[in-house]
């Protein structure tokens, strides 16, 4: 049903399910409604992958449990080539499980990739639960209100030129956010808390910090 979803249209879940392999969503505008139900992915490649278009995900619960070391994101933003937009609506849990290469809650990159989050977002693994890519510039990431949670590392790291915004959001990790590149603006009611021990070392491609709340380091 996911895939096989039409432009402008809206598809509800109707009870728990469990997804197997990577769901593609491309060049169409959809809604995603979960019904109060939990959505389950062991793929090892990723749940989502959007390709085009606006999607909407809310009401409900998705959990990644893929093992595999290379690849369990929950949502990959790709907006490289055309306009790709991934909103997540506050009534929307997702808990990414992994521990692998790839293994964010969201992945926003491309010059035309947008999220915008107020939902509330959870992994344990070694990427950022929402992460970009340095490569690839021109990102627009708006978390509004909403949780983002990384329990072993940085909850936000933003390595790539673009905007990241933040209002009444609780963010929390063993570095909250992490900027390399790009412009940020936190307002209203955020909250910004890092759990690790302060440290600091110099990394080509990934996170330089640890233990800071905010973090500007050079790329």
């Amino acid at each position: 049903a996911f895939a096989a979803a039409g432009d402008g249209d809206t598809v509800t879940l109707l009870c728990n399910a469990e997804i197997t392999e990577r769901i593609v969503i491309e060049n169409k505008s959809v809604v995603f409604d979960l019904g109060g139900n939990t959505l389950t992915s062991e793929s090892n490649i990723g749940a989502f992958y959007i390709y085009g278009g606006t999607v909407t995900f809310g009401n409900g619960t998705i959990v990644v449990t893929g093992t595999d070391d290379t690849s369990g994101y929950a949502f990959d933003v790709d907006g490289m080539y055309q306009a790709a937009k991934l909103v997540l609506e506050s009534d929307l849990t997702v808990d990414v499980q992994t521990s692998g290469v790839h293994d964010s809650a969201v992945t926003v990159w491309g010059p035309n990739a947008t999220l915008v989050t107020s939902a509330s977002l959870t992994s344990t693994g070694n990427e950022g639960t929402i992460t970009g890519n340095g490569t690839y510039s021109g990102t627009t990431i708006e978390i509004a209100g909403g949780k983002v949670i990384n329990k072993v590392n940085t909850a936000v790291y933003h390595p790539q030129n673009g905007t990241l915004t933040v209002k009444d959001a609780y963010i929390e990790g063993a570095t909250g956010i992490e900027m390399r590149a790009g412009e940020l603006t936190v307002s209203g009611n955020a909250e910004i808390v890092a759990t690790g021990e302060f440290s600091v070392g110099a990394n080509p491609s990934g996170g330089t910090l640890t233990g800071v709340a905010i973090g500007i380091s050079q790329h």
